[in-house]
């Protein structure tokens, strides 16, 4: 009984003290925590449906990169995005794997990087008449810059370009498409 806390003591007293033992932000054993959220509202008669309903789009992509050697860092990362205007509604969830490197050292202001991953996607439309689901994959590539506000907080700006196959169930119908995009994070760094 008394052998479960002391496990759980001695896992955290290693854990932090690996987690502190690096000397920069993209050292052998650091970690790149990051979130980057974007909402749109599209309206006028130029974006208005028949109705009259404005278009809106919210993105979240959070990810988690560990450095696995000096600048090189495997991760995975998650992928969400809610459209909806008037009566249709799309939900599209991915979630994969990634790779980069990041340029810098400890006297280092900002952190370049580039990566490249692969998402597994899931789609869920509801057009208010019926609904349809798909599923597919979308290949990244992407770069950017962290630049540190605080020792361990920073904030990213990135741009990527997404390459996307959705086979859509029912009709098994396969679209495929591409998505330039840009974004502003925010970073927390480990080390």
């Amino acid at each position: 009984m008394k052998l479960k806390p002391l496990l759980f003591a001695f896992a955290l007293l290693v854990s932090t003290s690996s987690l502190f033992a690096q000397e920069f932000a993209v050292d052998k054993g650091a970690t790149f925590i990051s979130g980057v959220a974007s909402f749109t509202s599209q309206g006028g008669e130029l974006f208005e449906d028949y109705d009259g309903n404005n278009a809106s789009t919210f993105n979240l992509s959070p990810s988690v990169n560990y450095f696995v050697g000096k600048n090189f860092f495997i991760g995975g990362g998650l992928e969400f995005a809610h459209e909806k205007q008037g009566d249709y509604k799309s939900n599209n969830i991915g979630l994969g794997p990634q790779i980069g490197y990041a340029f810098g050292n400890e006297k280092s202001t900002a952190f370049p990087y580039f990566d490249i991953g692969l998402r597994y996607y899931g789609m869920s439309v509801d057009y208010g008449s019926g609904n349809s689901e798909g599923s597919g994959t979308d290949i990244f590539l992407g770069a950017g810059i962290v630049v540190p506000v605080k020792s361990h907080l920073g904030i990213t700006f990135e741009a990527g370009y997404h390459m996307m196959d959705i086979n859509e169930k029912e009709s098994d119908t396969s679209y495929s498409g591409n998505i330039f995009a840009i974004g502003i994070g925010i970073v927390g760094l480990l080390f």
